[in-house]
């Protein structure tokens, strides 16, 4: 068993990771923290987060998150996707600074920036990408390629969502 607590230097990477995770998936990859060794990753499969904690490898059971405690239980079985291959090149890509002003009002400013950059995603999960952080960048790679935020305390990935025409 893993605990961190507000104390732990990691602890708000670990909860700005853990947001991507779906508690009620069937595939245990998806309910769990994975580490490689030294990234943490969580995944929803509609959106993937990952800070650079290092911690043991594997994909473990998140037993408590809340405000104050995190508590990692056993490993768990399952294959976590190789969540390299979803990062896409940056190379030539221009960043969206999203400014704390933008955090404040929530993520409805962020959200139309990158629209008008040429994606659509998940308001809410764009909320989640840029909740409690200091700062935060995002990158449009394309109308149905995922859209990249970086922060502060990690980076969250979300996929597009595809308007059918």
């Amino acid at each position: 068993m893993i605990r961190y607590t507000k104390a732990d230097p990691n602890f708000s990477a670990i909860r700005y990771v853990l947001r991507a995770r779906d508690a009620k998936a069937i595939q245990p990859a998806f309910t769990g923290l994975y580490s490689d060794g030294a990234n943490i990753v969580c995944s929803d499969s509609r959106r993937l987060a990952f800070s650079p904690v290092v911690m043991p490898a594997g994909l473990f059971e998140v037993i408590k998150d809340t405000a104050s405690e995190i508590i990692l239980g056993e490993q768990i079985d399952g294959q976590f996707p190789d969540y390299k291959k979803v990062v896409p090149d940056l190379s030539g890509v221009a960043a969206i600074e999203i400014h704390p002003a933008t955090k404040a009002a929530g993520a409805s400013t962020a959200h139309y920036q990158i629209a008008c950059a040429g994606a659509c995603v998940n308001y809410l999960y764009l909320e989640d990408a840029i909740k409690d952080i200091e700062t935060a960048e995002a990158y449009v790679t394309g109308e149905i390629s995922p859209c990249v935020i970086k922060t502060n305390l990690g980076t969250h990935i979300i996929m597009p969502i595809q308007v059918k025409k």
